[in-house]
């Protein structure tokens, strides 16, 4: 039988719906289903402890912790009445796609993006947000939001280990699910006790399983293509043969058939009734055709009819299945996921296998047609299926329990090594991931004792520590994060940390076009629950639009853009690129020309640039060392939330442009200069600028400034040239005792350090170049020599290191 699949990719495809029938998967998870339940679980735990309200901390990024307290903010009614009196389906939603509308349309279809043939997240995520309407349905969703959220910071740390996004066919599928099993091992009883309660462990769909249908499933458009829902539009470009994608289509072809019956009935009727009235002595002819048509029509009835009856029936059986199919889902999700042990039930009685097969002598083989009691497809119902669609032999897998042959056929490997991978050892874990980064020479720590560091594991049995393990942080945060759902809350929240609230609309408009940010932080940028780094590429999170605000509130993780260590040259450039594109690196000058600006409105040349608190920026096309241009240049800065706060056309004496700001206590951020001409005229520059900052200290007992100093974070990009100190170039730097001043990277390393300098003989100064891996936050740390005392006014200029 010729299909659009090559043999090859049938096998793919079988073994994967055989497994997905069977209850057993081959998922891309981030984290394993109850490592989602326990971090959305602590997230609701706080929702209620707070009767109705989270709080939002902002983080030490690099040395991934939580810092102060931003603020505590009211979760709307609506959202808190459904996590508080549901949690239930909360959970159940959590599972998300990993269980819904069943595993492998989940992982197949809502997972992926178009790209790696799905249909994009976040569609889906918008979807299901919007059709929300009753309090079960609002607590399955926000679970369903909190699943995107787990995805998204989990695959950044997973995808890095297993050297890519989860790919069945090669390696990388051992690597990732060995590698989501030893953080599931890891993952804390739900309420944080030594063992599994009960009732902590409870899904329910009951009250949603018509939602899940009617928006997950029921897949439907018109005969001639002229409408479709949006269940198909969604499903409409997918490859992967779920089964509720299967009997969807099969469903429609076997609608196209009876209305293509009726139709052709309406049409006999019509040429009979027109003859008829005709008929009369006088007109034989008509009388003739009349009994023609007539023949014709109790023909066709009596011969296609009993066809299309049949197929009708077929429709009822297809949409009795797929109706009952978001229960089995539910069914089949307790037994694989939600055990207190933090195992699958296998039991051959009560576990997924069981309730799979029941579903199958139930409804399955009544929904392939097949009408006998030993399920066998007839050779009319095998022609039928095949008129529709061109995956007979998937519908022949359903109904045959071939679990090894088809999952060896396709993978390599039968079912039982898949299964021992699961829930692995760590020699396993040792024996199939890599560590990281690919060491040279052999790193001291095995790969799952670098996995166990990074997740603060303590306790027997051990378990990680959610406040310090930044992916699974960052996921707790986004999931309290999602619970504000309104644009007044953020308002609230964005003015805390020093956005101006009165310039917040025009943001969120612009945001995501033509939706624009409806308060629902979860929205608008998913592509897919696969990638990793999905909260700044391709497209960003409403709170990743600013390079610095995000990394005030989210951790930096194994795997993300700052990650540039991964052993992988290719790699390691790409991060670097997608890392200053994001973040505005490269140096303290801009060279740009352009034209037709409206004075610096319009057309612009743009490049954001980080200023922290207290900092002073003086920036132009005169008046700084290096800075050039021709024609009437006009220069703007705009703070991170979009307001501009200075402006400048005419300096130093003509038609060139400087400017200075000083950044206010709060106001610190991603800037953004946007250089343009006077009024529709031409020009172009060199924009250079610099960036200075200064501060007082006094310490005492500092070990030469390595414990019980005085720190202050500079925001450092490539290219920079870093002068420091409490002498030298600086006319205000001053200092008493023997003052010593060290610079460290985010992780830690020094890069620069200096005792005595300027020929005092005791105060501090030095000079660094920022090279190209080390764009990002630095930490400058003031002390005295040994454990003496001192005091000093530190003074700091960052310039262009090429002028």
């Amino acid at each position: 039988m010729l299909t659009s699949f090559s043999s090859a990719a049938r096998a793919r495809l079988a073994a994967c719906l055989v497994l997905s029938v069977l209850g057993v998967s081959l998922p891309a998870w981030a984290w394993k289903p109850i490592t989602h339940v326990y971090l959305a679980e602590k997230a609701r735990a706080e929702l209620i402890a707070q009767n109705g309200s989270i709080s939002l901390h902002q983080v030490d990024f690099y040395n991934r912790q939580q810092a102060g307290l931003i603020g505590t903010y009211a979760v709307s009614s609506p959202i808190y009445q459904a996590l508080r009196d549901y949690p239930q389906y909360y959970r159940a939603g959590v599972l998300g796609p990993d269980a819904y509308p069943d595993m492998l349309f989940g992982q197949s279809v809502i997972h992926p993006a178009t790209d790696d043939d799905g249909s994009d997240t976040e569609p889906w995520l918008r979807h299901l947000y919007t059709k929300a309407s009753t309090p079960q349905e609002r607590a399955f969703v926000m679970g369903f939001l909190a699943h995107a959220a787990g995805d998204m910071f989990g695959h950044t740390l997973i995808n890095h280990h297993a050297l890519g996004p989860f790919d069945l066919m090669s390696d990388n599928a051992k690597r990732h699910i060995v590698a989501e099993g030893h953080v599931g091992r890891r993952t804390p009883f739900l309420g944080d006790l030594p063992y599994g309660d009960p009732a902590r462990y409870t899904i329910d769909t009951s009250a949603v399983n018509t939602f899940i249908y009617d928006h997950m499933i029921d897949a439907r458009r018109a005969r001639n293509g002229t409408w479709s829902n949006d269940v198909w539009k969604l499903t409409r470009n997918t490859q992967i043969a779920s089964l509720p994608r299967l009997f969807t289509e099969l469903r429609a072809g076997l609608e196209d058939k009876i209305e293509g019956y009726y139709e052709h009935v309406r049409w006999l009727k019509l040429k009979y009734r027109e003859h008829a009235d005709r008929c009369s002595w006088s007109r034989p002819k008509a009388c003739l055709k009349a009994g023609y048509y007539k023949g014709l029509l109790e023909g066709y009835k009596l011969i296609a009819g009993m066809s299309a009856q049949y197929m009708e029936a077929w429709v009822r059986d297809i949409n009795r299945g797929l109706k009952a199919w978001p229960a089995t889902s539910t069914d089949v999700a307790r037994q694989m996921f939600m055990q207190t042990n933090h195992k699958a039930n296998e039991d051959e009685n009560t576990g997924a296998k069981a309730i799979l097969l029941a579903y199958k002598n139930r409804y399955l083989c009544s929904m392939m047609g097949a009408p006998d009691a030993f399920c066998s497809l007839t050779a009319t119902v095998e022609r039928i299926i095949t008129s529709i669609t061109p995956k007979l032999d998937l519908f022949k897998q359903l109904k045959e329990d071939l679990r090894n042959y088809a999952v060896k056929k396709a993978t390599g490997h039968d079912y039982d090594y898949w299964k021992g991978l699961m829930d692995p050892d760590p020699y396993q874990v040792d024996n199939e991931v890599p560590t990281n980064p690919p060491p040279t020479p052999p790193a001291t720590l095995t790969s799952s004792q670098q996995l166990d560091g990074l997740m603060w594991i303590s306790g027997t049995p051990a378990r990680f520590n959610m406040l310090r393990f930044a992916p699974a942080y960052n996921t707790y945060a986004a999931i309290k994060m999602s619970f504000l759902d309104t644009r007044t809350q953020w308002q609230s929240v964005l003015g805390a940390v020093g956005w101006n609230p009165y310039t917040l609309n025009n943001l969120m408009n612009a945001y995501d076009p033509p939706n624009g940010f409806n308060g629902q932080l979860l929205l608008g940028f998913l592509r897919s629950m696969d990638w990793d780094n999905q909260w700044a590429v391709p497209d960003r999170m409403f709170v990743a639009q600013d390079c610095t605000l995000f990394t005030r509130l989210f951790m930096q993780q194994t795997g993300d853009l700052w990650d540039q260590q991964t052993g992988d040259a290719e790699e390691n450039a790409l991060r670097k690129s997608q890392l200053k594109e994001w973040c505005g690196v490269g140096g303290n000058k801009l060279t740009y020309s352009a034209s037709a600006t409206s004075s610096a409105t319009t057309n612009t040349v743009n490049r954001n640039i980080t200023l922290l608190d207290g900092e002073t920026l003086s920036l132009g096309t005169c008046n700084v060392t290096g800075a050039s241009g021709t024609g009437d240049t006009y220069l703007r800065l705009f703070t991170p939330w979009g307001t501009e706060v200075a402006a400048n056309d005419d300096a130093c004496g003509g038609p060139l442009s400087s400017l200075g700001y000083t950044v206010p206590a709060g106001g610190g951020g991603m800037y953004q200069l946007r250089a343009g001409c006077w009024g529709s005229g031409s020009c172009g520059g060199t924009v250079v600028w610099s960036i200075s900052g200064s501060f007082t200290y006094s310490a005492s007992n500092t070990s030469s400034a390595t414990v019980n100093t005085h720190n202050r974070n500079l925001f450092l990009v490539e290219g920079q040239h870093v002068r420091v100190g409490t002498c030298g170039f600086f006319e205000a730097a001053s200092g008493t005792g023997d003052t010593y001043l060290r610079l460290h990277t985010a992780a830690g390393a020094q890069v620069a350090s200096n005792d005595d300098a300027c020929g005092s003989g005791v105060l501090s100064h030095f000079e660094y170049v920022v090279p190209w891996e080390m764009n990002g936050m630095h930490q400058l740390r003031a002390g005295c020599f040994s454990i003496g005392s001192c005091t000093g006014v530190v003074q700091y200029r960052l310039t262009d290191a090429s002028l």
